[in-house]
């Protein structure tokens, strides 16, 4: 495809919205940032032009299309390169001139066979004017100048370079369309990423190789590479101009077959040869031409010179031969003392019109007088042959094809040094409405009421919901001397209120609560707020629910058997299997720790009996899609724990990982999951593994929470993933022996009202 085009069809796809989608941005007075690049900012409504054009363009094809969030991103990366480009060529003082976008424009119009006036029909059609498209156009020229400035610096090649080329024989004839799929680690990868990249490109090729999917739409849908959201195509290259490390698999393979995984510092590749095409001889026609020029000089000028050539041609036109005219005439010190003889030539690079003259001659045959720029001319065609200029043009196209090989490395390189240095921060996170959020006090005569009381000091931008006793609170509030107001809640309003207030759903105690003091008589009404909050999450009343701690040893004893929040809305919900996770902040040097439990509240000797495969596997699953769906997480890494010391040490210290473990993360692994392990638990939170990993997976209760509120206690969350709804918790307990006193911390149920905003922020994005 010509390059006009394609900055055509790349404005058209990329850069325009539906005009009423563009009009609603226009007019709303709030346009939310998506990121942040260095000092500039991309807006919601730049994202969505752009997801709208790349929507259009596969309209019909929904299907070949990645998730929302994982499309949002690469078209966001996209945008941030484009971004970071044009900074750096403003900085740089790369400017484009009036006259280079009309020459743009021009070659567009053109190309595409379309007038102006049809142009600006098809922009305003799309709800754009031509003064935004020559902005676009003069941003593109802008990139391209500076694309132009890196290869002109990097790309230099020595004769040396272009004679081992030449005689290396890697110049083969012929032209190969490819396509490239990219699973991608990162620098500096452990052996387990390495390893989990390999099995995962070995499933994306076992679901092409069996027809389940084409090459293209596996690549828009797992590739990492930049060409993902055009099915990999990397358009036709001539076998030299492949790069080094495709160059010896892709001239053996046939078209349309799919290359064995190819591991290259980026990653692993796939690699499919679309289409090939032979290049033939290279023939052209060369002529021979004698001339004849009359110079324009400041002593000579264009009258008198063209009184002179006119004089010549009237010799020639009696009989007398050019060759002696060019001699005795001709003002070319070069030709002259040939007879006007220029040589054999081809016309490629010469001027048009030159061109066209010469090639309306008949052998012997001479021209009319002709201007060009140094003067007047009569040229003569002596003779034509066909000439075999193959060598030539290979060793031209040797040349540029190193010199493209090279520019496109340092580019590449450059564009990552780029990215590199900038401060990039992305906020695709959104809320499409205000969240009603349940909120449990918890055991009455714990920390509970307190807490709730405290958490309502809080303006929240989401509606809190008390789910309570009201006396309860009130009492708790008079010992706290903090304001406190409950507002009857009415099912489906979404008002967010001030601080100092709550919302209620009144759950009534059947005695009076005491601090400190647990009253069998209210364990019945507690399960109730429970399942008030569960049966209002499930049709829909609530958002999400948060819940204050309960003491299980009063719950246990009433008439329904309980265990944990965690299992008794999994019951409730009917949910087959749900993980308990925890989450402690990030800092400055990690993100947030996110540990999951493969197995909950079990005595020690029962915790080995229940690591079985199916359960585990359960518990995989529910993990990574949590992690999707409640954090936006497009391919999260999981890191597994052994059972054992030492992850059993090759069956010395238990079996667990070599029977059950490690086989089922092998098996997970070759469906694209990013799982490592099974390690070591004493080994395993390293500050670089905390780094790369989105969650650890503990066996059991005491092996990952230790950790876990080392790093974050009183600020960690505890959440139940697999459940329809979200659900997050405080990592404490009920704190009897300080109930009452107005010492009890509220951060983290601060920090657990603001896990479930953000979660459903991120299951709204997903939708």
């Amino acid at each position: 495809m010509n390059r006009s085009t394609l900055i055509l069809l790349l404005f058209l796809t990329l850069f325009m919205g539906h005009p009423e989608a563009r009009a609603q941005a226009l007019g709303n007075n709030i346009d939310k940032i998506v990121a942040v690049v260095d000092e500039d900012i991309i807006l919601r409504s730049e994202l969505d032009q752009a997801l709208a054009g790349i929507q259009r363009q596969y309209a019909g094809r929904e299907s070949q299309l990645p998730p929302k969030d994982v499309l949002e991103r690469q078209v966001l990366e996209r945008l941030t390169l484009v971004r970071l480009q044009l900074q750096r060529a403003e900085a740089t003082g790369v400017k484009v001139t009036d006259t280079e976008i009309d020459d743009a424009i021009n070659r567009i119009l053109k190309q595409n066979k379309i007038d102006l006036n049809q142009l600006q029909r098809q922009l305003q059609s799309d709800g754009f004017s031509l003064a935004e498209f020559r902005k676009t156009m003069r941003e593109e020229l802008m990139v391209q100048k500076l694309r132009q400035r890196v290869l002109d610096s990097r790309s230099d090649v020595s004769p040396s370079e272009l004679e081992i080329a030449m005689t290396s024989g890697v110049h083969q004839k012929g032209e190969v369309r490819l396509s490239v799929l990219l699973i991608g680690v990162p620098d500096g990868a452990s052996s387990e990423q390495i390893e989990t990249a390999r099995k995962k490109v070995e499933g994306v090729k076992k679901l092409i190789d069996d027809g389940e999917m084409d090459f293209a739409a596996a690549a828009i849908r797992y590739s990492d590479a930049g060409q993902a959201l055009e099915g990999g195509d990397l358009g036709w290259r001539r076998y030299d101009q492949i790069p080094p490390a495709f160059a010896d698999m892709v001239s053996g393979m046939e078209k349309g077959t799919v290359s064995q995984p190819l591991r290259t510092p980026s990653g692993f590749y796939l690699i499919q040869a679309t289409d090939t095409r032979d290049t033939s001889q290279i023939v052209v026609t060369e002529f021979n031409v004698r001339k004849i020029l009359v110079k324009i000089t400041e002593l000579q000028g264009e009258a008198e010179a063209k009184r002179e050539i006119d004089a010549i041609y009237a010799r020639l036109r009696k009989g007398e031969a050019f060759e002696k005219l060019a001699r005795e005439l001709s003002e070319d010190d070069t030709t002259a003392p040939l007879g006007g003889d220029i040589g054999w030539f081809a016309m490629e690079g010469l001027a048009p019109e030159f061109s066209e003259l010469v090639s309306t001659l008949k052998e012997g045959e001479y021209s009319r007088p002709f201007r060009d720029a140094s003067g007047w001319l009569l040229v003569q065609l002596l003779g034509t042959r066909q000439a075999d200029r193959t060598e030539e043009y290979m060793r031209g196209q040797v040349m540029e094809s190193l010199r493209q090989r090279k520019g496109e490395e340092a580019y590449e390189q450059f564009l990552r040094q780029l990215r590199g240095e900038a401060f990039i921060e992305y906020r695709l996170a959104k809320a499409s409405l205000i969240h009603r959020i349940a909120l449990t006090a918890g055991e009455p005569a714990g920390i509970g009421p307190e807490l709730l009381v405290r958490a309502a000091q809080h303006a929240w931008p989401f509606r809190a919901i008390a789910i309570a006793d009201r006396r309860c609170l009130h009492g708790a509030a008079a010992r706290l001397a903090l304001p406190l107001t409950l507002v009857e809640d009415a099912a489906g309003n979404r008002t967010p209120l001030p601080a100092g207030q709550l919302a209620l759903v009144s759950a009534p105690l059947a005695n009076a609560a005491t601090p400190g003091r647990l009253d069998p008589a209210n364990a019945a009404a507690t399960l109730n707020m429970l399942r008030t909050a569960a049966e209002g999450a499930l049709q829909g009343r609530f958002d999400a629910i948060v819940t204050a701690p309960v003491q299980k040893s009063a719950l246990d004893s009433s008439a329904t058997p309980f265990s944990g929040h965690t299992e008794f809305f999994q019951a409730l919900a009917g949910t087959e299997h749900v993980v308990m996770m925890l989450v402690a902040p990030g800092d400055g040097s990690r993100p947030p720790l996110r540990v999951a439990l493969a197995t909950t509240h079990l005595p020690l000797r029962a915790v080995a009996d229940a690591i079985e495969p199916v359960a585990l596997e359960r518990c995989l699953r529910v993990l990574h899609h949590g992690l999707q769906r409640d954090y936006g997480i497009a391919s999260p890494r999981i890191a597994v724990l052994g059972l054992n010391p030492h992850a059993g040490e090759d069956g010395h210290l238990g079996d667990e990982e070599q029977r059950v473990i490690a086989p089922l993360l092998q098996r997970l692994r070759a469906e694209g999951l990013l799982l490592d392990g099974p390690l070591p638990a004493d080994t395993a939170f390293t500050p670089r593994r905390l780094v790369d990993t989105d969650a650890f997976l503990a066996m059991y209760h005491d092996q990952g929470l230790p950790v876990l509120k080392f790093a974050g206690f009183g600020r960690a969350v505890n959440v139940t993933l697999g459940l329809p709804f979200v659900r997050t918790s405080v990592d404490h307990g009920t704190a009897l022996d300080i109930a009452g006193r107005g010492q009890a911390d509220p951060g983290s149920l601060v920090a657990a009202l603001t896990e479930a905003a953000r979660m459903l922020d991120a299951r709204a994005g997903a939708r």
